[in-house]
């Protein structure tokens, strides 16, 4: 008896061991202590789920910029948790099918002062979920190089309750080039919004796309729950929305196939996209 709960306790120890772990950004510059790049180089160095979460201090009041004037490892650790809702002041959408977006966000990504062409967050890892973070003007030179966030062949991600290429007070075009969201690569069972107030994204003035999905076995991922094309109304563009720019672009290749089994929409209101006001498809 004493041997097999030995063997018991050495069974289970390895993931007794894997804890979750919480990281806190305290400054919108980076690199450095507090910074947003080291807690996504935190992450990636960590086994098991991480939770990064935002607590900057001012005497401002938010929202906070996070200015990415330095490109950002991608994110290649499982199941981290980036909430930008943590910040004090922040949130959620409350309001309904139908109603506006009454967000309040603390946490803003913003690319201006970035040269080099990028994306804000790029995800290279499953099962993680992005909350609560405004992506705006991130750069770009050529197409498929620049915008809010790229899947890069990752599964089971969820973006929920953010916005793409809408200024802080929702009703002002601040597009991303290329993209508002981009999978590709074989990006699949990915879930853009959601079935709740709370889940939904506002997207538009992108100039290429809000959401594309590209390549062959980029499959099965759900858009469900936005706004894409408005402002935070869901009736209105935002101002100044420029002449380019799908709401939703699904692209294969003739030779090689084309993503399956994309979802938009539901069988109800709560699972209904408000797609309108792209200046192209």
């Amino acid at each position: 008896m004493k041997h097999s709960k030995w063997v018991a306790l050495l069974i289970m120890l390895p993931f007794a061991m894997i804890v979750a772990n919480t990281i806190v950004v305290t400054t919108g510059a980076n690199p450095g202590n507090g910074s947003f790049l080291n807690a996504i180089a935190s992450a990636n160095s960590h086994v098991g789920p991480d939770t990064i979460v935002f607590d900057i201090q001012s005497m401002s009041e938010p929202p906070y910029y996070i200015i990415l004037d330095t490109p950002l490892p991608p994110l290649t650790d499982n199941s981290t948790f980036i909430n930008g809702f943590s910040q004090e002041g922040s949130t959620p959408n409350t309001g309904g099918p139908g109603e506006a977006d009454n967000a309040f966000f603390g946490i803003v990504f913003e690319g201006n002062a970035i040269d080099n062409p990028m994306y804000a967050l790029t995800i290279e890892s499953d099962s993680n979920l992005i909350t609560g973070i405004i992506f705006i003007n991130m750069k770009a030179d050529t197409v498929d190089s620049g915008g809010g966030i790229l899947i890069d062949g990752a599964a089971y991600n969820q973006i929920k309750g953010c916005r793409f290429g809408v200024d802080t007070s929702g009703y002002k075009d601040a597009g991303n080039k290329h993209f508002g969201i981009l999978m590709k690569n074989g990006a699949h069972h990915n879930t853009i919004g959601g079935a709740n107030p709370e889940d939904r994204n506002v997207l538009a003035g992108n100039d290429l796309a809000s959401v594309a999905i590209f390549d062959v076995d980029s499959d099965d991922n759900v858009i469900i729950g936005n706004f894409i094309g408005t402002d935070v109304t869901g009736a209105s563009k935002p101002n100044l929305l420029g002449i380019f720019g799908h709401g939703i672009w699904i692209q294969g290749h003739r030779a090689f196939g084309s993503p399956t089994g994309t979802i938009i929409g539901g069988e109800d209101s709560t699972f209904g996209n408000v797609i309108s006001g792209n200046p192209q498809d």
